[in-house]
């Protein structure tokens, strides 16, 4: 659609009035909006930059469905929707798989659907959650039928979920899932909740492609181990005592295990699994 056509604005106007104003509808998720500006795209309005074309759609949306409705912005260029949009997908699609494999290494971008991805393109962007607005990193998958993911990925997806704070949504089929898995999502909601209220900051950020530890300022902190291997991961947590400090132990938010820390010694987290992930409280 072309949004600079008078034509079309007032479609998309009667239309989010419709589903805001007569069905009631208080969260609009807005999708493929890249699309509304994409390179050589013919405007009707030859004057405005393909920046300025997406956040004139956005303000049609907002001024036609209201203050006090949720804007959610998905699959577009990020700057446009800041002051507009309340929530936005800052991470590709994510996938029941870790990574999508391509024959030419020239297309494995970071922009590729999967879970990696997904955590990636996140974490880097922790710091507009709350100042921008809130993030969305895609939802998580609990189910163990029809998917690739491994358990020890899906962990890794609840764990990152989790320290982001971020917009929580799952995509299963509910009556898929057992009486289990329902108690363990009502906990990770409480935990996503109670890391809501603090930052996230991805520590080793300026040290590896992807950091490997993400800390939430409510005491929370997540080890990624991305390699295809199992691995015992050495951490000297006093290098980052910048962000975190008084550590005296890590205890397991899922089993209670608890890691003694002393300043002397660094210490050693066993048995990450390949793309898994360990999430622990720091006491």
């Amino acid at each position: 659609l072309d949004i600079t056509n008078i034509k079309v604005e007032e479609y998309i106007k009667d239309v989010i009035k419709t589903m805001v104003h007569k069905w009631g509808f208080k969260y609009l998720k807005i999708d493929f909006l890249f699309g509304a500006c994409m390179r050589g795209g013919n405007h009707h309005n030859m004057r405005l930059t393909r920046a300025e074309i997406i956040k004139k759609g956005l303000k049609i949306i907002r001024e036609a469905a209201g203050k006090d409705v949720i804007l959610a912005g998905c699959g577009m260029p990020i700057s446009p929707g800041i002051g507009i949009l309340d929530t936005m997908r800052v991470s590709p699609d994510t996938a029941p798989f870790w990574q999508k494999f391509l024959v030419s290494s020239i297309l494995q971008t970071g922009a590729m659907l999967g879970v990696k991805n997904a955590i990636r393109n996140t974490m880097v962007r922790s710091f507009m959650h709350k100042n921008l607005w809130l993030n969305d990193p895609d939802c998580i998958m609990m189910r163990d039928i029809n998917t690739k993911l491994t358990p020890s990925e899906r962990d890794t997806v609840i764990n990152f979920t989790i320290l982001t704070g971020g917009v929580f949504m799952l995509s299963d089929d509910m009556e898929l899932l057992n009486d289990k898995t329902i108690s363990k999502i009502r906990e990770i909601i409480k935990l996503n909740d109670q890391c809501s209220k603090f930052e996230s900051i991805p520590i080793d950020i300026m040290e590896n492609e992807i950091p490997s530890l993400y800390f939430n300022t409510s005491g929370m902190i997540g080890i990624f181990n991305y390699k295809n291997k199992t691995v015992n991961f050495e951490l000297d947590l006093f290098k980052y005592n910048f962000v975190i400090r008084n550590i005296k132990r890590l205890r397991n938010v899922w089993t209670d295990e608890v890691i003694n820390i002393t300043a002397e010694n660094s210490i050693v987290i066993p048995g990450i699994k390949p793309h898994g992930s360990k999430l622990f409280y720091i006491e």
